[in-house]
């Protein structure tokens, strides 16, 4: 098997243990979220137009690896008022998280995993 498609089972593969069988994931990626979750870059531009899916797959980018113990992930927003409006991404974790296993710290605006992992949210 030639090189490029052992790379593209081995992002499969992530893609497939890291988010289609994650239990903290409800819902599927998008055919361009799943492209983006897939991606083994160290920095990526995710763009498009406001209900694109770009703050869901930012939070399951966040949750993608959530399963390792003393893994941290920070999404970050410019004011507190974008990250905790209804819909927005702190709200849509607490829809995604609050029937799970993951413990929620409100004071600290991070939810701890059972494997030690936080996923933490703030503002600049």
């Amino acid at each position: 098997m030639s090189e490029p498609l052992k790379n593209l089972d081995a992002r499969l593969n992530l893609l497939k243990t890291t988010i289609y069988e994650n239990p903290y994931i409800p819902h599927k990626p998008t055919v361009k979220q799943a492209q983006f979750l897939m991606s083994l870059d160290l920095e990526l531009l995710y763009g498009g137009a406001a209900g694109g899916g770009k703050s869901d797959a930012l939070l399951m980018a966040a949750l993608q690896f959530i399963e390792y113990p003393n893994y941290n992930a920070l999404l970050l927003r410019k004011t507190y008022q974008e990250l905790a409006l209804p819909e927005a991404i702190m709200d849509r974790s607490m829809q995604w998280l609050e029937k799970t296993d993951a413990k929620w710290y409100a004071k600290e605006y991070r939810w701890q995993f059972p494997s030690g992992a936080n996923l933490t949210f703030g503002y600049l």
